[in-house]
């Protein structure tokens, strides 16, 4: 289910805020525990793969398909043509990402 607040802050550029909004959405749990998650994923991971993230986590595909199609696989694909070495290889770093972000805040925040 998508979640407005969460979309309104990844579109506004507030990176933290929305994936703060996601974590809480996606596991019910604190904004404490979802925000410490936030900012090491922000500090640890390399640009755009948070903001991209934020999209991702608020069910804002629309936004995430415009400006990253790259990183999302079939999803970002217009043909066949377009799933590229390279954008499988961007495609698994992101989901690396995905599950780096929750392992995080699964072990080092809650």
């Amino acid at each position: 289910m998508a979640n407005p607040w969460g979309i309104a802050c990844a579109r506004s550029g507030n990176i933290e805020n929305a994936l703060t909004a996601g974590c809480m959405s996606r596991f019910n749990q604190s904004e404490e525990s979802c925000r410490c998650a936030a900012r090491k994923t922000i500090e640890i991971e390399s640009a755009p793969l948070p903001e991209l993230l934020s999209y991702t986590d608020n069910a804002d595909m629309i936004t995430a398909l415009e400006k990253y199609p790259d990183y999302l696989g079939v999803l970002g694909a217009k043909s066949p043509s377009d799933m590229t070495k390279e954008r499988v290889e961007k495609q698994d770093e992101f989901q690396a990402v995905f599950q780096r972000h929750y392992t995080r805040f699964e072990k080092e925040c809650l």
